[in-house]
């Protein structure tokens, strides 16, 4: 702002006066370009203002009208092409905007009503086909919304009304079969829905009542186009906020005929064993319900035949031991839940079988030794834990020969504790104590013979 000029209350004066400022404004940048040209009228913006990029090329053309912005505004790249133009009324939005990209390629484009949402909204791929358009009234979404794929197919639409969803939806693939098709009411589902596969088979069909799902059925086929299940659900007479309820056996297969997974249903829960299987015949997972819980041993599979990982459910909840396994049958993980919580000793390995860490937790926290290895098997670092929070830890170091190199201890981060460091050779180097980060006590250094060499205190 020039040396001339002064801000009250958001009027600009002339200096030393109560007299509005009326004219031009300049600022430059250190290289002497222009930066800013900006007009006022009785101490407010009026008019065209203008700012620049260092390089010359111009960066806005804002209009503005008694202080606000009022008209066209543009916004430009340090290369002269246009980035944006904008329209405003009173400071507010204001007819049209639109948005490029670097090619000049229109991005974007929407319409405003006095700082509100109102007319057409496209948004546009690089090609320049449009990706989506949709239409506000007076700030809410009315009509129409479509979203097309890169090549201009149509690949959703759907319909609002005051920015609620309202009548057909339907969503194609992109081999132009239709994927979806689904009612609304003021934004709650209502009446028929249908999902399809991409050869146009139907594969759902649901019926809402008012939000509420009444039934519904599944469909599924071999891949010679032949039906494989047609499965029927109804509404829970015991429970009618329950949708649909399963009872009985039930079992799907895959498409060369081996069975997918079976179960059982009871008054629409999950009741005892449940399998899925690969399609090779073997199994991937069995676990146990009682009353839609978990409840008993679950473990999951490899495709041969290997166990992958068994867990311990007791009504619904993690209790007692979880493993995991490498597909060649060697432990990778073991640890133990107490009601959903981590309780005891977590230990995990390295694909050698050495001990990758340790840690001991309680109630669902870490609350004691936490040991962690090199894949060698020697010691990495120490940590003790307290009703989660560090306490105190021991890190350790070692040359290529894996000789050990240091040992440090630290609490709240800072070394505390005794220091170790040795020669590569194994004799000891330098050995003294820390406390809060500062050397305490008797130092002592050796050469590599194991002579003591130097001895100070601290």
């Amino acid at each position: 702002m020039d040396d001339m000029l002064v801000e009250r209350d958001n009027i600009l004066y002339t200096k030393y006066t109560d007299q509005p400022y009326t004219g031009p404004v300049f600022s430059l940048y250190p290289n002497k370009q222009l930066k800013t040209e900006i007009t006022y009228k009785d101490g407010k913006i009026d008019g065209q203002s203008k700012f620049f990029y260092d390089n010359g090329q111009i960066k806005w053309n804002k209009s503005y009208k008694n202080g606000f912005l009022d008209g066209l505004s543009i916004s430009y790249r340090s290369n002269g092409k246009i980035e944006s133009e904008k329209n405003y009324k009173e400071g507010k939005e204001n007819g049209s905007w639109k948005i490029y990209d670097s090619n000049d390629q229109l991005k974007l484009e929407k319409t405003f009503k006095l700082g509100i949402q109102d007319g057409i909204y496209r948004t546009f791929y690089n090609n320049g086909q449009v990706e989506e358009e949709r239409l506000y009234v007076n700030g809410k979404l009315n009509g129409a919304w479509k979203s097309y794929r890169p090549d201009g197919q149509l690949k959703l639409e759907k319909n609002y009304k005051e920015d609620f969803q309202d009548g057909l939806y339907k969503s194609y693939y992109n081999n132009g079969q239709p994927e979806e098709e689904r009612n609304y009411f003021e934004g709650i589902e209502n009446g028929t829905w249908k999902s399809f596969f991409n050869d146009g088979k139907i594969q759902e069909e649901k019926i809402y009542d008012n939000g509420i799902l009444i039934s519904k059925k599944e469909f599924d086929y071999y891949s010679n186009g032949q039906i494989l299940k047609e499965q029927n659900y109804n509404k829970s007479e015991k429970n009618p906020f329950c949708c649909y309820e399963k009872n009985g056996d039930f079992k799907d297969y895959y498409s060369n005929g081996q069975i997918r997974s079976e179960g059982f249903y009871k008054d629409g829960m999950l009741e005892g064993s449940f399998k899925q299987y690969f399609s090779n015949g073997q199994i991937m997972i069995e676990k146990k319900y009682n009353q839609e819980k978990r409840d008993g041993i679950y473990r999951t599979f490899y495709n041969n035949g290997q166990v992958e990982e068994e867990r311990l459910y007791a009504n619904g909840k993690l209790n007692g031991a979880w493993k995991s396994y490498r597909s060649d049958g060697q432990l990778k993980l073991e640890k133990n839940y107490k009601d959903d919580k981590l309780q005891g000793i977590f230990r995990e390995f390295f694909s050698n079988g050495q001990l990758e860490w340790e840690k001991t937790y309680k109630d669902g926290v870490l609350d004691g030794i936490w040991k962690s290895f090199f894949n060698n098997g020697k010691p990495e670092a120490e940590k003790i834990y307290k009703d989660g929070s560090l306490i105190s830890k021991k890190e350790f170091d070692y040359y290529p020969n894996g000789r050990l190199k240091s040992e440090e201890s630290f609490m709240d981060n800072e070394l505390h504790g005794f220091f170790r460091e040795y020669f590569s050779n194994g004799q000891l180097r330098i050995e003294g104590e820390y406390k809060n980060g500062k050397q305490i006590g008797e130092w002592k250094f050796y050469d590599t013979d194991g002579n003591l060499e130097l001895e100070g205190n601290y």
